[in-house]
């Protein structure tokens, strides 16, 4: 089939037509590196999934939820009123988890599709983020005209950000500061970037170091 990368993204979010999925999974038998990629996106998908930081119930809402309801109630009869009334007692059991995963799921997709777009370019190079001192806290895709995307595992808590900072000739410059899953800047001039937790708003240096990576030579 013709240019199969660019149906990656649809088919790992499960977007794809049937026909066309049918087709890209004829190609993918045949084809590791789409095999691969389609394991990367998946990843991706998952790491911004478990990153997602708490969002509290916006003040009201569950005001405004009833009054749907009771309007619901009226506009289109008993039945579907007693259906509305159900999914409300499901949506309270679940407390403020329900509210994250209604309010974030819009900002996760885009970042999904976001991170799926950097993934499938060919010109893009993956360093890990390693974690002071040892393991990994997530990973920097570096593109040849300097643009940068920091994928990080988690979010970096309640009152806190995340700073990037630029290194070169032994000068720390920041690069902005961050509370989703991933940020996008430009690390053009830089031999390596880092990432560290900061108090919200930023700080002039870094305080506390959580990951640096060396980048590739442009």
């Amino acid at each position: 089939m013709s240019r199969p990368r660019e149906l990656l993204t649809d088919y790992a979010r499960g977007a794809l037509p049937d026909a066309d999925a049918v087709r890209l999974e004829e190609h993918l038998r045949t084809c590791p590196a789409c095999r691969a990629e389609i394991r990367d996106v998946r990843e991706g998908f998952v790491e911004l999934v478990e990153g997602l930081p708490p969002v509290a119930a916006p003040a009201g809402a569950w005001n405004g939820i009833v009054d749907r309801v009771r309007r619901q109630k009226s506009h289109l009869g008993q039945r579907i009123a007693w259906g509305l009334a159900a999914s409300l007692v499901v949506l309270a059991a679940l407390g403020f988890w329900g509210f994250q995963v209604l309010q974030g799921a819009a900002q996760a997709d885009l970042e999904a599709r976001t991170v799926a777009r950097w993934l499938s370019r060919e010109d893009v190079t993956r360093v890990s983020l390693g974690i002071y001192p040892s393991g990994g806290f997530g990973s920097v895709l570096v593109l040849p005209d300097g643009r940068t995307l920091f994928i990080l595992d988690d979010g970096p808590g309640r009152g806190k950000s995340y700073q990037a900072w630029g290194h070169s000739d032994g000068e720390t410059v920041s690069l902005g500061t961050f509370r989703r899953p991933i940020f996008e800047t430009d690390t053009s001039g830089f031999e390596s970037v880092e990432v560290s937790l900061e108090p919200r708003g930023g700080s002039p240096l870094p305080t506390h170091p959580l990951g640096r990576a060396e980048l590739p030579e442009l």
